[in-house]
């Protein structure tokens, strides 16, 4: 039996006896967090390429970084968000003609994000399917970068442009109660 099959055994276990939170309880580690998200992915997502922070992190030192598209609300890009990054509205999903992608060359990096991962992919997959070759998922979103201590940045984003008015941030919004049990 792997060792995601024991974790998910317990989780689910655990959920029967606890509830929500004592399984989230389990995961609450980095790595029962990743075992969750390697699960989400796989079982949402497998279609839809991920990169990890290690590897976003050192594209976005490069002279051309991907374009980065925050998949959160409002609030949550103003509390923090990665530097640079475009905040699409999560509202905004079902229509992506509402993401402003014209002239964006169809092989150009480009890297989703939201709190876990979730709301990003359903965006990655979409980009995709509107022929985005070069498409991926930050793995654990926020929340893992936010966790592996990497620089975040607060502002509104009203400028449309993240780099204008920006500031240095140690929080990150939560999304709510249950998802915010995997920010440390």
């Amino acid at each position: 039996m792997s060792q995601f099959s024991k974790l998910l055994g317990i989780a689910v276990g655990t959920a029967a006896v606890l509830g929500v939170g004592g399984a989230l309880f389990i995961t609450k580690t980095e790595r029962g967090f990743q075992l969750f998200l390697d699960w989400m992915y796989q079982r949402r997502f497998a279609d839809v390429p991920l990169i990890s922070p290690d590897s976003l992190a050192a594209a976005l030192a490069t002279r051309t970084p991907p374009l980065l598209l925050d998949v959160r609300t409002p609030e949550e890009f103003a509390v923090s968000h990665l530097r640079g990054a475009r905040r699409v509205d999560s509202d905004t999903l079902a229509d992506l003609d509402e993401i402003d992608l014209a002239g964006t060359d169809r092989d150009q990096p480009i890297v989703a994000y939201c709190s876990i991962g979730y709301r990003s992919g359903v965006v990655a997959r979409q980009l995709q399917e509107l022929g985005f070759t070069n498409v991926r998922n930050l793995y654990g979103g926020i929340f893992l970068w936010h966790n592996q201590r990497r620089a975040l940045w607060a502002g509104d984003g009203l400028t449309g442009d993240s780099l204008s008015g920006d500031s240095p941030s140690d929080n990150v919004h939560p999304y709510d109660w249950m998802w915010g049990q995997f920010v440390q």
